[in-house]
């Protein structure tokens, strides 16, 4: 053959060499670029898998946790306080979608508590002891044995209608008692639509649920077997009992994918299109990985119950989680992008007042580049509101510079709210002049208002030191501080009068309460006490009985007075009588005549008698008293002698006269019966023995108070007066 022949079987054999070479190149291109496609949608449904996988589950977590919070808030918080348990379900509810209810079941499996009541009414006061679901029973019986958190199969008839699940979280006293169950009741479909609502989601895979016991319990697109074409599958660790996530693409997608592909493998350029598809499998595969990352993290971060923001140096804000939204009332993210951050929400201090971006708490961490905790700060709403939160600021620095910072925020709102009821009650505890006490279970003191501590002698953060009730006696109560306890732990309440021992040693009549303040179940967990002191009453009880009995001593005067009254008036009637006898006698014997000393002997002692009718008739108001100006030694000198026949033989009466005593004003037979009276009482007083009597009369210039004398009503002014004092030998008294 010639070379010619040779060039022209070559120039034929050309463009079939480069036809298969091509169509090898493009074969084998497709080939990959198909194999590539199916990596990328297996890769795409593997990341898919896994953020729905992880977005569920930090779903149903939060929602758990939820529970898991009343469980354990349920002793300190809840116990007391029903409306409080179904106020802050109800906000938990409204603030996180996929609840059916929240519950309080007791120890007998009884639900005492729904929240909300309305659409769950048919469960309120079952025994799920006796649920006709084997799954129910045996999920309560697990969390009361091991005391932890159980939860039923996905898919049983709930008592409020429809198909769920239910979680029992066991509640445990201080002793490790049982104290109940919080029940969070779900409906499957309603958790996971509220969770996965995306319409791409739906469109671009298909979705199934298994239980851990293999049951498919939810599903979208046709229901996957294990081993579908381009599946994955995740597990859910939920409680005791996991769930697996399948998911596939769904079959417009697998369509779309086999009818492109076929066209793709006829009309794709052979090297041209392999190089790009190798190209854009690593772009592909890049952009992939990147966006499972975002993915994740932007899940994580909008799971998340803080606000979380990115700022730069110039204060504008770069992102936002969904919590910063919704507690700054915005719609959308893109309100908020680029914006100043202090201009948009920080400009104003909580009383309104505005200060300038200078003093802002980002700037100051730009500026020193340091971490910063804010415990109580203002931000505010796109409305207009207030809103009180807890902020850190952590910068952010790329080789030793500051780029910008990440602000979370937590909303203290209702946590200020508790502290702002707090502090009033705290004041009314504290300017109420009532002691008002805590008392452990064994009786020893937790708090002190300041009235008790003003009343036992605390001074500030002072140890309260033993029992409050040791310090308390009466006469009724031996062991007032066991007494009391027991007393009010049996009915609730324990009261009685007494005295308690301040701190200065002085004993307070006081009125003192116990009341016993308990548990679920009869236990008590603390006492309270109250003492108010009741000393102005016991003085006005006082006034009160004396009052009664000087009204009743003013009866038995007045009854004596009219006594008096009526004998003076007779016996004053007869010595008339007497004195008039006496006079016409005296005038007819005469002088000279011995009878006549006799007759003036009874002229004067009638004269004596009259004035002692004239006493009582003054006694009885009948009558009128003399006042005069007496010199009180010429009285005693003119009764001295009827002075020395009132008193024993065996008494010796001495006089001591001081001439500078001034004359007193008075009644001259009253104060004649005043001496003769004191006179008695001494000579009484020393009795059968021998003795002495001194009476003295001696002036004195001041104030009586400031004598040792007991002065009855007001005392008078200072001036100058004359005392009389008598002085005996006699025993005295002992009162």
């Amino acid at each position: 053959m010639t070379p010619q022949s040779y060039r022209d079987v070559f120039l034929k054999i050309l463009p079939w060499a480069v036809f298969l070479s091509l169509l090898t190149v493009g074969g084998l291109g497709a080939f990959g670029l198909w194999r590539n496609q199916v990596g990328r949608l297996r890769v795409e449904t593997a990341v898919v898998t896994d953020q729905v996988h992880r977005r569920l589950e930090c779903w149903i977590q939060d929602r758990l946790a939820i529970v898991e919070h009343f469980a354990n808030q349920w002793p300190r918080r809840y116990q007391d306080s029903p409306e409080a348990f179904r106020e802050d379900a109800t906000a938990f509810i409204d603030l996180l979608p996929g609840f059916q209810a929240i519950n309080w079941i007791d120890t007998d499996t009884v639900i005492q508590i729904v929240v909300p009541l309305e659409g769950n009414r048919a469960a309120l006061g079952k025994k799920l002891s006796e649920h006709p679901s084997k799954e129910v029973r045996g999920a309560i019986t697990r969390a009361a044995e091991r005391r932890l958190p159980s939860r039923t199969s996905a898919f049983f008839e709930l008592y409020q209608g429809g198909r769920g699940f239910t979680v029992y979280w066991p509640v445990v006293g201080e002793n490790a008692e049982l104290l109940g169950f919080v029940n969070g009741v779900f409906r499957l479909q309603r958790l996971v639509e509220s969770c996965l609502a995306e319409d791409q989601l739906r469109e671009g895979f298909r979705f199934s649920l298994f239980d851990a016991n293999g049951q498919l319990t939810y599903w979208w697109g046709k229901p996957l077997t294990r081993g579908a074409d381009l599946s994955a599958t995740e597990v859910l660790e939920i409680l005791d009992r996991p769930w697996t996530v399948m998911m596939a693409p769904s079959e417009e997608v697998m369509g779309n994918f086999s009818s492109a592909l076929s066209w793709f493998l006829f009309v794709a350029t052979f090297l041209v299109s392999g190089i790009l598809s190798f190209l854009l499998n690593r772009i592909l595969a890049d952009r992939a990985r990147l966006q499972r990352s975002e993915r994740r993290v932007r899940l994580l971060l909008d799971s998340t119950v803080e606000g979380i923001c990115g700022v730069d140096l110039s204060g504008k804000l770069i992102f936002c989680n969904a919590s910063s939204l919704r507690l700054l009332g915005y719609e959308s993210s893109h309100e908020l992008m680029g914006q100043d951050v202090h201009e948009l929400f920080h400009p104003h201090y909580p009383d309104g007042t505005p200060f300038p971006a200078s003093e802002c708490a980002l700037y100051q961490a730009f500026r020193h580049g340091k971490p910063m905790d804010l415990t109580l700060q203002c931000l505010w709403k796109k409305t207009g509101e207030p809103l009180d939160v807890e902020i850190r600021i952590h910068p952010i620095e790329r080789n030793g510079t500051v780029t910008g910072c990440v602000t979370t925020f937590i909303d203290v709102s209702a946590r200020q709210q508790v502290a702002r009821e707090r502090e009033k009650l705290m004041a009314v505890l504290e300017s109420t002049p009532d002691m008002v006490a805590i008392l452990q279970g064994d009786g020893t003191p937790t708090y002190l208002n300041r009235s008790g501590r003003k009343m036992f002698g605390v001074e500030g953060e002072e140890e309260l030191g033993p029992c409050l009730l040791n310090r308390f006696s009466s006469g009724l109560h031996q062991n007032p501080t066991g007494e009391a306890l027991a007393m009010a732990q049996k009915h609730g309440v324990w009261q009685a009068e007494g005295v308690i021992e301040g701190h200065t040693g002085i004993e307070l009549p006081v009125s003192l309460i116990v009341v016993a303040h308990g548990r679920m179940g009869g236990e008590v967990a603390y006492y309270s006490a109250i003492a108010r002191d009741i000393t102005r009453l016991r003085h006005a009880e006082k006034r009160r009985h004396a009052l009664e009995e000087q009204f009743q001593q003013a009866q038995r005067m007045e009854s004596l007075g009219v006594l008096a009254g009526g004998i003076a008036h007779d016996f004053n009637n007869l010595l008339v009588g007497i004195l008039g006898h006496a006079s016409l006698a005296a005038s007819e014997v005469g002088p000279e005549s011995p009878a006549s000393i006799s007759l003036r002997a009874i002229e004067k002692a009638a004269q004596r008698a009259s004035e002692l009718t004239r006493q009582l008739l003054a006694y009885s108001g009948r009558g009128q008293f003399v006042v005069e100006s007496i010199d009180p030694r010429v009285v005693v000198e003119e009764m001295a002698s009827l002075m020395r026949v009132s008193i024993s033989k065996k008494v010796l009466l001495t006089f001591d006269f001081s001439h500078e005593a001034q004359p007193i004003s008075g009644d001259t037979t009253q104060i004649r019966q005043v001496f003769l009276n004191l006179l008695t009482n001494a000579s009484d007083a020393i009795g059968e023995r021998s003795g002495g009597i001194s009476l003295r009369v001696q002036p004195f210039h001041g104030r009586p108070d400031q004598r040792e004398w007991r002065i009855f009503g007001e005392s008078p002014p200072s001036g100058d007066f004359t005392y009389i004092e008598v002085s005996d030998t006699g025993s005295g008294m002992n009162e």
